[in-house]
């Protein structure tokens, strides 16, 4: 079941960061020009954020996740702390251009902005 819940989790963080990367009209060869991402990677990134994909590793999936992000105009931190929560199958859509948070969420923000 915890596998369950990490899939389901780096596959929404891919789709949100996908969803971020044509809202910002960015198309996957410029991320490949400027990168040097393999283009059939940066797809499979998009897809599952290398879930199956045994050769990236954490270290390596935070390299790339960077590399996208810069590109791409996203905030380099928020991402890859939305991208740990995703490993840990914990990530709730945040980066979402539509997300809205559940009123318990957005009421323990408000307070911590107090």
């Amino acid at each position: 079941m915890p596998n369950d819940n990490i899939e389901k989790s780096r596959k929404q963080l891919a789709q949100d960061l996908r969803a971020l990367r044509e809202k910002k009209q960015v198309s996957l060869d410029t991320i490949h020009n400027e990168t040097r991402i393999i283009k059939s990677i940066l797809r499979e990134f998009e897809h599952n954020c290398l879930y199956n994909n045994s050769n990236f590793q954490k270290i390596y999936l935070r390299s790339l996740t960077k590399a996208y992000v810069s590109v791409v105009g996203l905030d380099v931190n928020m991402v890859l702390k939305a991208l740990d929560y995703a490993i840990e199958g914990k990530y709730d859509g945040s980066l979402n251009p539509n997300y809205k948070p559940s009123k318990e969420e957005g009421a323990t923000k408000s307070r911590a902005k107090k």
